[in-house]
């Protein structure tokens, strides 16, 4: 029975409105928003992209205080040289949604870094495009490598959760938790 169960099966199963119902603290409450946030993520980065999905690993991800996510994908299915993606995705307080901002293969060199059309030079928003990529894939670079900070890292029992949901298929039906809903 659901009685007996705690809010980790719940969480393993996807379900996140029990999960955080049966959540007896804090960090029981914060795992299940993270977990839920790292799946919307991956799912928004997967979105359109299937090359991302087919063989695609999450080896980390990492998630700071403004809610802001850095995944770090594997994929087998592709040579050593082009199967490490960075995925820089933003959290927006005015739509409380998440929006993919740049695809990268290194965090750290803003060379490797492809930002999404809304970024890029031919951004419709001439805000961005006026700036020009340089400036703003040197911002992304710095940007994810804050993110990346030791403690901000997911813990890796959520990394597998999420994991188990590519192998299911069913990352798709992820939808973005919120708790005070």
């Amino acid at each position: 029975s659901d009685l007996s169960k705690d809010y980790y099966y719940f969480l393993q199963g996807g379900d996140y409105q029990k999960a955080y119902k049966k959540a007896k603290n804090d960090s029981e409450k914060q795992e299940v928003i993270q977990q839920n946030a790292v799946a919307y993520a991956c799912k928004i980065a997967f979105n359109g992209n299937i090359s991302l999905i087919i063989g695609s690993k999450l080896e980390n991800a990492w998630y700071d205080k403004n809610k802001n996510i850095v995944l770090y994908l594997t994929n087998e299915d592709y040579s050593s040289l082009n199967n490490k993606t960075y995925i820089y995705i933003t959290y927006k307080e005015d739509t409380q949604d998440y929006e993919c901002v740049c695809v990268s293969r290194s965090p750290v060199y803003k060379d490797n870094i492809s930002l999404t059309d809304k970024y890029s030079s031919t951004a419709t928003n001439s805000t961005y495009a006026s700036i020009g990529n340089e400036i703003i894939r040197q911002g992304m670079a710095n940007k994810m490598n804050e993110i990346m900070a030791t403690e901000n890292i997911i813990q890796s029992r959520t990394i597998g959760n999420v994991n188990r949901y590519f192998n299911l298929a069913i990352l798709d039906t992820v939808e973005l938790f919120k708790p005070n809903e």
